[in-house]
């Protein structure tokens, strides 16, 4: 042990050095000996083999140079470097034997009142430590930065705001979890966020207030800093001298990380207010604790006094639980506050779904909060369901409540509002919309599609309006049908056929390959004979059907995928599959060679029956899914827009018959994703044997006297016997009026 602390006292010393500044007077060099310093640490306590951990004084030099700001560069070091260590060195951490450890001797950033262990330990500290007092003040200069003249001490600060919250959390967190288990209200009462929440010194109010101006300010600055760097001049002549270009364009990505740490801090806070209420309960707390309106209504009442900061704070706050209580609150306290029994989504959708309450609300507020509020709501709610059985606290409103029940009534409460003096849909309710009906349609695993719906190839809002306005048509017909044909079987979506009245599976509806019906393009039917020579379950298969699209770019990567596998592949290259291109056909021919096959239009049938095909690459279609899903072929899943997201789900998740590939941070899927895909794909023997099940399947259901082909020859029993008296509703957008998605009905 002594021989231990004589090492630190060594390592001390030696790193200390070079922050030695006597006789120094250029300033570069003192950054130099700056940088040198911090990366001695970083080498003696994270990268050697025997690292050790900083003294207090080198952790106070280190806080010493992260706060002086003196350069831009010593700031991100001299933070990163401290986050690092925090992981290396954890103050508040579970062992191997899941007991939670306090190291009570670690250095912390935090000087809180008289007798507080963390007082005691940094007392000493020459720098300049984080009481209630100067997080407040530090909150309060974030809040009134102005984006458009921040120099490198505002950037500081806000690296510093992240470091505070990143350093409650990792003492919260642990802390949180273990109460679960022990109700051990001590170990709260003495995490580091207790202790800056319940200084006397601090108006708690008024910090809230601060936080929520972060989040909603985000969404204003962010625009109008966007709008106004687009005006050189402008810029030169609103900014310092040593305004920094680089520095500007990373100013938004660092606002929005701000804004994350708020909200990660608001809901720690949140989190704690719970879990004293609890202890409360069970008479753990004292006056010690002292007393703190809780965050939740602190919230309710800015909301309510300023509702004008009802739509920013709930649209950019993203913690979907503390987001479903805070909308359905403020919906209920807007609105009325008898007007529902108890607080849940459920009462409050129900209210709306209400012809008479509907119309009160409207009046009550404007059109955009009302079905802000709702969308947000339901956002919440269908991410809580989603993954609610990894949450432990107040979720018992989303366990409880039926998803096909919160569907239907969301589509009662849009149509309700939009019946209501005529109030246009705005696009989030519209998606809102599409994603119940979508939901009610196909079943639960809609909701993983449509949590990942937030890109695709085409205009969203055209994509938008066309389904909203025939979802609308379907819905308002649905109860008046006797029977609804389902291009589908319940060997492969029971749940989603179980929620449809009526429902007469009679798929899958495919043409034979003998006798195949019409197509789009030109078939090239040389592809078979190439398919001839080639080797049994060798070749890649590419089709995206007739309406996604692909920017130059993501073919180039696609190109480099083919490429890198080394594989032989058959694509279907069709005229219009690539936005803005200048490719030609001879490119690729160069490129691959014999290696591969491109055609603008194939046999596809023909194609995937053909036995030297491996993996079907598809956008996911559902002629294209059928079709796969019948000649028992591997898929990669590449969706583009509307149900090709479901039906990768059912693939990739339900049936278990293929992979996705990912999109980066551009949107493009690159070539090394697409080669790891195909690899992993070909060598999951597990994938291929389902597949094989699933051509069984459908073979089975074609079959004369297969449950399809009977479902259907009783339905056509009961027209002949006149059983149906009505029309025969025709489900064909493409046949309805081109300024109309409304659906003909035809008397047949």
């Amino acid at each position: 042990m002594e021989s231990r602390r004589r090492s630190m006292r060594g390592l001390e010393e030696n790193t200390m050095a070079i922050l030695d500044t006597c006789g120094v007077k250029d300033s570069r060099d003192i950054h130099d000996d700056r940088l040198s310093f911090l990366e001695a640490v970083r080498s003696a306590s994270i990268i050697a083999t025997d690292a050790t951990i900083p003294t207090r004084k080198m952790f106070d030099a280190i806080f010493q140079i992260f706060q002086d700001c003196a350069s831009l560069e010593l700031t991100v070091v001299s933070y990163q470097l401290l986050c690092d260590l925090d992981k290396h060195y954890p103050r508040v951490y579970f062992s191997q034997s899941d007991e939670l450890v306090m190291v009570q001797e670690a250095w912390s950033p935090f000087i809180f009142s008289s007798g507080n262990t963390c007082e005691a330990v940094n007392s000493l500290s020459p720098v300049e430590l984080i009481d209630s007092d100067r997080f407040f003040f530090l909150t309060q200069t974030i809040t009134e930065m102005d984006p458009l003249k921040f120099g490198i001490k505002d950037i500081g600060n806000m690296f510093l705001f992240q470091y505070i919250v990143s350093v409650l959390a990792q003492d919260f967190v642990p802390r949180a979890a273990s109460y679960r288990k022990s109700k051990n209200w001590c170990l709260l009462r003495e995490s580091l966020l207790q202790l800056l929440l319940g200084s006397r010194k601090l108006n708690f109010k008024n910090l809230m207030k601060e936080c929520m101006s972060i989040i909603c300010n985000r969404v204003y600055d962010h625009a109008e800093l966007s709008a106004d760097l687009q005006n050189e001049k402008q810029a030169s002549v609103n900014t310092p001298v040593d305004f920094d270009t680089a520095v500007s364009i990373a100013m938004p990505n660092l606002q929005n990380e701000v804004c994350i740490s708020v909200q990660r801090l608001l809901t720690m806070i949140m989190e704690l207010d719970v879990i004293k209420m609890d202890a409360d309960k069970e008479g753990f707390t004292s006056r010690v604790d002292g007393l703190r309106t809780p965050l939740v209504e602190l919230i309710l009442e800015e909301l309510m006094y300023n509702k004008d900061l009802v739509c920013p704070f709930l649209e950019v706050f993203s913690d979907p639980k503390w987001k479903l209580i805070c909308s359905i609150l403020a919906s209920i306290v807007i609105w009325s506050k008898n007007i529902v029994e108890t607080v849940t989504v459920e009462n409050v959708l129900k209210l709306l779904s209400n012809e008479s309450k509907a119309r009160q609300v409207v009046k009550k507020l404007n059109a955009d909060v009302a079905q802000l509020l709702l969308t947000l709501a339901f956002q919440a709610y269908l991410s809580l369901k989603q993954g609610v059985e990894t949450r432990s606290t107040a979720d018992e409103d989303v366990r409880s409540s039926s998803l096909a029940q919160i569907c239907r009534d969301m589509f009662s409460a849009c149509k309700n509002l939009r019946t209501n003096e005529k109030l246009e849909m705005e696009p989030f309710a519209k998606e809102a919309l599409f994603t119940a009906a979508a939901i009610l349609m196909t079943g639960f695993n809609a909701l993983r599609a449509f949590s990942k719906y937030e890109k695709h190839y085409g205009e969203p809002e055209l994509v938008t309006e066309e389904f909203y306005d025939f979802l609308s048509d379907v819905e308002e017909t649905a109860t008046l049908v006797d029977a609804v044909l389902c291009n589908s079987f319940p060997e492969i979506e029971a749940p989603a056929l179980d929620l449809i009245p009526n429902a007469v599976p009679i798929g899958p509806l495919l043409s034979t390959v003998k006798n195949p019906l019409g197509h789009f393009w030109a078939e090239d039917s040389s592809c078979l004979n190439w398919l001839d020579r080639e080797e049994e379950r060798s070749v890649i298969y590419i089709a995206f059907g007739r309406l996604a699209v692909i920017n130059e770019a993501q073919l180039r990567e696609l190109a480099s995928g083919l490429e890198q596998s080394g594989r032989p592949f058959l694509w279907v290259l069709r005229p219009n599959l690539v936005t803005g291109s200048s490719i030609s056909e001879e490119y690729f021919l160069r490129r691959f060679g014999e290696k591969g096959k491109i055609v603008n239009w194939a046999p596809q049938q023909k194609v995937l029956a053909h036995g030297s095909v491996a993996c079907f690459v598809s956008h996911c279609g559902w002629n294209s899914t059928t079709e796969g899903l019948s000649n028992g072929v591997p898929f990669l899943c590449w969706p583009c827009f509307a149900d090709q997201f479901i039906n990768r789900n059912y693939i990739c998740d339900v049936w278990k018959i293929g992979l996705e590939v990912k999109a980066g941070e551009d949107g493009n899927i690159t070539g090394q994703e697409f080669q790891r895909k195909v690899e992993a794909l070909l060598g999951d023997e597990g994938i291929k044997a389902r597949a094989s099940k699933m051509k069984e399947v459908t073979e089975r259901k074609l079959r004369t006297g297969g449950a399809s082909i009977k479902n259907l020859d009783d339905l056509v029993g009961r027209i002949k016997g006149g059983e149906f008296k009505g029309s025969v509703l025709d489900f064909q957008p493409w046949k309805s009026d081109p300024q109309s998605t409304r659906m003909h009905v035809s008397e047949e």
